[in-house]
């Protein structure tokens, strides 16, 4: 399936038998854009038709998540989403200050696609 695009790979393994298959996507700095780069089983490993198949998938163009740990959730929410993630503020304090990022995931200087969801996760005390 290496090379192949998702639906490519997908119909290949539905033409197959094959119906229990998952992708996984990371960012990479090289090889082909949007194409299958591994699987799980690996090619030509005997397996059963529901076995499930994984399918790994290079998405390229990622930039650095930037860090908003410290910032107060309002503005942090607003600086990513101005810069084009997709942020959520976290819930969880039942008692506490809510209002000041403590985590966030992916962690500050990781590699996403443009618009990803990034958590924010309050500071409790």
């Amino acid at each position: 399936m290496r090379g192949l695009t998702r639906s490519e790979a997908t119909d290949t393994l539905h033409r197959a038998g094959f119906y229990n298959i998952s992708f996984s996507e990371g960012c990479s700095t090289n090889g082909e854009h949007e194409k299958v780069n591994g699987q799980t089983p690996e090619a030509g490993t005997p397996t059963t038709f529901d076995a499930p198949v994984g399918m790994h998938i290079h998405i390229l163009n990622c930039v650095s998540i930037p860090d908003v740990v410290g910032m107060p959730m309002g503005s942090a929410v607003d600086y990513l989403g101005k810069l084009g993630w997709t942020p959520v503020a976290g819930q969880g304090c039942a008692v506490g200050d809510n209002s000041v990022v403590a985590a966030m995931t992916p962690a500050s200087g990781s590699y996403a696609r443009p618009g990803s969801r990034i958590q924010l996760d309050p500071k409790c005390r």
